[in-house]
């Protein structure tokens, strides 16, 4: 076999063993469905903020997700296909993270657009000449918003949980390893980190979900010294909150390292969002 045909027999491969575990993933191209987000000549002060929930996308594409038919976006692609479906279609989608609303909000609309003279991109790493004052800014904002000595930004989310997983679960000599104790529920991106920490030497615990009595077995069978427990304050998929002030006590009598990641909480929880 060719070198292309390797290559291609493994793709074939890999994508029949998705299919078959039901893992295969599809892009579905929609919008925000609120009229004032099309037209230019609204002023971002005259905009209503738009609802969270409500998109548009294409016939096509409501078509192919309704009937859950592989797709990589194709459904929104100029095509001279004259029985394909453009019209958009006004639905709602539950699904969203964006629970407030906040990525269309004509408040941020307008921040962002009051600064675009400052230019668009990183730049560079943040190591090398890609950290702004207006992102040191920020993290000074959300510091004080969750009552903490300091803040660090993170291009997303998934990164930070791994890097920050990985980071505290490190071992050098004569340090311990570190034990970790995870929900079994947590969001994929805390796994990943924990099995990248499992890669330098740390244990990994699964706990069920949200089963304090069962942790607390967990940690007290553990001999390692240093021990994390890492979860979500409020699971994303199935939307219930952690028992954090029974991990904030067991803590206090265990004395673990308690990690939690506040993603889906921040802002919609607690009196002042933090």
């Amino acid at each position: 076999m060719s070198n292309q045909e390797v290559w291609d027999s493994w793709l074939q491969g890999a994508v029949a063993k998705l299919h078959g575990a039901h893992l295969l993933r599809s892009l579905r191209p929609i919008a925000p469905s609120d009229p004032h987000l099309c037209n230019a000549n609204t002023h971002l002060e005259q905009r209503d903020p738009p609802s969270p929930v409500d998109v548009c996308l294409t016939g096509d594409t409501l078509r192919a997700w309704l009937a859950d038919e592989p797709s990589a976006g194709g459904q929104a692609v100029p095509t001279t296909d004259s029985s394909a479906d453009r019209e958009l279609r006004h639905v709602k989608l539950f699904s969203t993270n964006d629970y407030l609303g906040l990525s269309a909000h004509p408040a941020v609309a307008k921040a962002v657009s009051s600064h675009a003279y400052l230019g668009m991109g990183p730049r560079a790493s943040a190591l090398v000449a890609g950290y702004t004052m207006q992102q040191r800014e920020l993290e000074h904002a959300l510091a004080k918003l969750k009552e903490t000595e300091d803040c660090l930004l993170f291009p997303s989310g998934f990164s930070a949980n791994t890097a920050v997983v990985y980071a505290l679960s490190s071992s050098t000599s004569p340090s311990p390893p570190v034990a970790i104790f995870s929900d079994e529920l947590n969001h994929a991106s805390i796994v990943d980190g924990a099995r990248l920490a499992k890669s330098s030497g740390a244990t990994l615990h699964v706990y069920r979900h949200g089963d304090v009595e069962h942790l607390e077995q967990l940690l007290v069978a553990s001999s390692s010294p240093r021990k994390m427990v890492v979860t979500d304050s409020v699971f994303s998929m199935d939307g219930d909150v952690a028992p954090l002030a029974r991990l904030a006590e067991l803590r206090r009598r265990l004395g673990f390292l308690l990690v939690v990641d506040e993603a889906h909480a921040t802002l919609v929880y607690g009196a002042r969002g933090g």
